[in-house]
């Protein structure tokens, strides 16, 4: 079901599985959250969490989750 459009501003629509699934993938995210694009994972993550995916990043319907992806890279200047 999952849907964006892109602008100025992309709109991107979920169902609540996926935006449950991301929300969990998000949270596994390492790396610098004011040096890296983990700073915009993290901005979604809240986005998520405000409206109300509570999640836990260790689990997700009874299965674990392993593994992990880290951002190590200065993430690029914002667009003025």
């Amino acid at each position: 079901m999952a849907t964006a459009s892109k602008g100025d501003v992309t709109t991107l629509t979920l169902s609540v599985d996926e935006a449950e699934t991301l929300c969990v993938v998000l949270r596994k995210i390492g790396g610098s959250p004011s040096k890296t694009r983990r700073g915009y994972t993290e901005a979604i993550y809240i986005a998520l969490y405000q409206a109300g995916f509570n999640l836990s990043y260790n689990s997700m319907d009874g299965y674990e989750m392993r593994g992990a992806m880290t951002f190590d890279k200065q993430r690029p200047k914002a667009k003025e």
